[in-house]
């Protein structure tokens, strides 16, 4: 593999790791601006990019304390409504 051809794979793996980086860290970081410039950096050494988009894609997402208790609240008024049904 000559300079170019491995000039070209990396600039090659950098869109790719920058794509996925922010695929990956839209809903999973507060800037995923940020999350894709360590991305497209970390994919000058081409292990280390792909060991940053796989930790990113593990990371887990931010647990929405609003959307749980809407969750929680639904869940428990199909509970208490199956619960009235059997009564009858």
């Amino acid at each position: 593999m000559t300079m170019s051809e491995f000039g070209d794979f990396v600039i090659i793996l950098m869109i790719v790791n920058g794509a996925l980086s922010y695929y990956y860290g839209r809903d999973k970081v507060r800037f995923p601006i940020v999350a894709v410039f360590f991305g497209v950096f970390l994919s000058i050494i081409p292990p280390l990019g792909i060991i940053y988009v796989t930790v990113l894609m593990l990371k887990n997402e931010p647990v929405d304390a609003e959307k749980e208790r809407l969750k929680e609240e639904e869940y428990q008024k199909e509970f208490d409504r199956r619960q009235y049904s059997k009564k009858m």
